[in-house]
């Protein structure tokens, strides 16, 4: 399967996207979003900004994680942690490769278990 998002919708209405590699890793884990479109809105977003080193976070304290923010320095989404900082970094990389092309895969339109790709 190739990188894609796939999109989440919990039983209170929340949205959340996350960003797989083509592995079905995530790599990518959004904010929560209140609509449908303001999470397609992030997602364009994650397309937009994560090429850019500049909009990457890193922490350093023990956990070697990251967020990706906008340019107006909203946090658009994290990456979990990691053991080490050189694997922070690939999944960095990874997310810089995959996020400005990756599909969308829409599960809370369609009903749990099914998925509508656009």
């Amino acid at each position: 399967m190739k990188a894609h998002y796939e999109i989440h919708e919990s039983k209170n209405g929340e949205m959340r996207f996350q960003l797989k590699d083509p592995k079905g890793m995530v790599i990518l884990s959004s904010t929560v979003y209140t609509s449908r479109a303001s999470c397609g809105k992030g997602i364009e977003s994650c397309r937009e900004h994560s090429p850019f080193d500049r909009f990457y976070s890193r922490s350093e304290t023990g956990e070697h994680s990251f967020s990706l923010r906008s340019s107006n320095n909203r946090i658009i989404g994290h990456g979990g942690k990691q053991a080490t900082a050189n694997d922070r970094d690939a999944v960095i990389s990874a997310v810089k490769k995959y996020a400005p092309t990756a599909q969308i895969v829409n599960y809370s339109e369609e009903g749990e278990g099914k998925c509508k790709a656009t």
